[in-house]
């Protein structure tokens, strides 16, 4: 996992610190411990000035007192790996970043963070619909009819076409040249002929 530059500087000045407590502590430093849970690890990153553990619940105090002294609402330990999440996903670029996000959480799918973190994630729907529709139906203009065929029976037909143009603007010198400007286009004479079906629906 990578480290942004900011995180490595910090662990930097921690180790050149620890390094100094070492050589002060000499024979007294504890290399090698052996936790609660009877694992034995060494080169710890975080220990006292003596080599020894700290007790977990030392860091969950050290944060209420950093929280409490900054003037924030109360958390939990493990509420800052939300805040990092939440921060992480309102501010991605597009779906490889929240993927990247995911993995950096070591979620086992991409599905897990989403259906967590869904309420955070920018609300992107209409930049996306404007996007995809030029991208399908062109830049200079965007035509769509909507044709609701009802039964043989019924003999009824709705129609409607809606226009927007992007190049309207632009003659009129509104400020906003690039503002989608729309009108309902009812004349009989445009209207498309609808196709000969029974009994379906067609969108166009």
């Amino acid at each position: 996992m990578s480290l942004d530059p900011y995180t490595l500087a910090a662990l930097r000045e921690h180790r050149r610190r620890q390094l100094e407590e070492r050589l002060a502590a000499g024979s007294a430093w504890q290399d090698t411990q052996t936790d609660h849970y009877g694992t034995t690890r060494t080169g710890l990153v975080f220990v006292w000035p003596d080599g020894t553990l700290i007790n977990p619940e030392r860091f969950t105090r050290w944060l209420t007192t950093h929280v409490e002294g900054a003037g924030l609402p109360r958390i939990r330990l493990h509420d800052v790996r939300h805040s990092y999440a939440s921060a992480g996903l309102a501010n991605a670029a597009g779906w490889a970043e929240v993927k990247v996000i995911s993995e950096r959480l070591g979620h086992a799918s991409i599905g897990i963070t989403l259906d967590t973190y869904s309420h955070v994630l920018p609300d992107r729907d209409a930049e996306v619909a404007a996007t995809l529709a030029t991208a399908i139906l062109g830049e200079n203009e965007i035509f769509v009819s909507i044709r609701v065929h009802a039964s043989a029976e019924a003999g009824c037909l709705l129609a409607a076409c809606w226009r927007l143009r992007r190049s309207e603007g632009c003659e009129r010198g509104d400020s906003n040249p690039h503002s989608l400007v729309g009108h309902w286009d009812l004349n009989p004479a445009r209207l498309p002929v609808p196709p000969r079906s029974r009994g379906s629906r067609t969108y166009r």
